[in-house]
């Protein structure tokens, strides 16, 4: 059955309710007629967003119109985003999940003079879902976790989803299921991002002198999530061995200078690079640069996912956080032995694979 926004939200079994209610409102399949105007809500970091682009697009497609996305993420991303032809508007609320009393009057406000008749919840938040339902958004689709299935009332198409055991990103295994219960596109769209001409030709005079790129992403949200200087200096070394046209870019922000310095100070002659930590580029143009690369090997963070976002075969390296495989462009690394982090994972190893996947491209 579906709902809709009516007075006071009821709470947990048992406790008082708080506003706003939902009341009775049909059956919870999908419309009839293509939707007008779709949503999609996605907290955590740009990495999340960009892993969950594709299905983004695959709506997009199947309903023929944009779609805007509601992302609890720095702004940074906002203007690559915004060259997506399948991105209607950005709506970005990195403030909101903290003003807990006012959040879902405040995000309410931005959502009712938008018109949205579907927003898609990849990420399940109390107030995002309190805040559809004030702004009286007829179809609020999502999944709920099994010990949280009391929310149903407040969500018109909906799964349930293990609170443990599903594999990372779970978006990736219980999106499907969804959209094939209510019959959306169940495959999402590969390359998600596509490169806008202006960056495009910023990204070719700064990649001008190295026409054979190979990626390393070196930022992470955690230093524990990083790969060693010199095991990106041994990876470098392996693969220029092999192929000496190799130019090797080092990808990352302002945060990782230090570590792209370390590389650069005691890396072999014979290794070609291209250093843009210190370059404060725009995401489209970093974006543009990774579509250049040819492979790209990177610690679990934006960038990997940015390149597999490009079509750019990839290696992750997954040596302090759960390894991801959404993707058939995402080849995932861990340690051996299984415990010993980022230090476990052979330099031999990151350069055996992007070696492999160098050679798939081969004619």
């Amino acid at each position: 059955m579906a709902f809709i926004a009516s007075g006071t939200e009821p709470g947990k079994p048992g406790e008082p309710g708080k506003p706003p209610n939902l009341v009775l409102a049909g059956a919870a399949t999908r419309a009839s007629t293509v939707p007008r105007h779709l949503a999609v809500y996605i907290s955590g970091g740009i990495g999340d967003t960009l892993m969950n682009l594709g299905f983004v697009r695959a709506l997009a497609d199947d309903a023929g119109a944009p779609v805007t996305l509601v992302l609890a993420t720095p702004p940074v991303a906002t203007p690559l985003l915004h060259t997506q032809p399948y991105v209607r508007d950005v709506l970005a609320i990195p403030d909101l999940h903290h003003d807990k009393a006012h959040r879902v009057d405040r995000l309410a406000a931005l959502l009712a003079p938008l018109r949205i008749d579907t927003l898609f919840l990849f990420s399940y938040q109390d107030h995002v879902l309190k805040a559809a339902c004030a702004a009286r958004i007829p179809v609020r689709a999502g999944f709920l976790r099994t010990h949280k299935l009391w929310r149903a009332p407040w969500m018109t198409q909906r799964i349930a989803v293990r609170r443990t055991g599903t594999p990372h990103p779970d978006t990736h295994t219980w999106l499907p299921r969804l959209f094939k219960k209510y019959g959306y596109p169940v495959r999402p769209v590969e390359p998600s991002l596509t490169v806008s001409a202006d960056a495009a030709a910023h990204a070719a005079v700064l990649a001008q002198d190295h026409p054979n790129l190979v990626g390393f992403g070196l930022s992470t949200s955690a230093v524990i999530r990083r790969y060693g200087v010199a095991q990106w200096q041994e990876v470098a070394s392996l693969l220029a061995d092999r192929d000496p046209t190799l130019s090797f870019l080092l990808f990352g922000a302002a945060d990782v200078a230090d570590t792209a310095d370390a590389i650069l100070a005691a890396a072999p002659r014979h290794v070609r690079w291209l250093d843009v930590t210190r370059s404060a580029l725009p995401l489209t143009t970093g974006h543009a640069l990774v579509a250049r690369c040819r492979a790209f090997a990177g610690n679990d963070s934006m960038g990997i996912h940015l390149a597999v976002a490009a079509n750019v075969p990839t290696v992750g390296l997954f040596g302090a956080s759960p390894p991801m495989a959404y993707s058939r462009l995402l080849t995932p690394l861990q340690p051996s032995p299984a415990g010993t982090g980022m230090a476990g994972i052979p330099a031999t190893d990151v350069a055996r694979e992007v070696t492999r996947l160098l050679e798939d491209q081969a004619p």
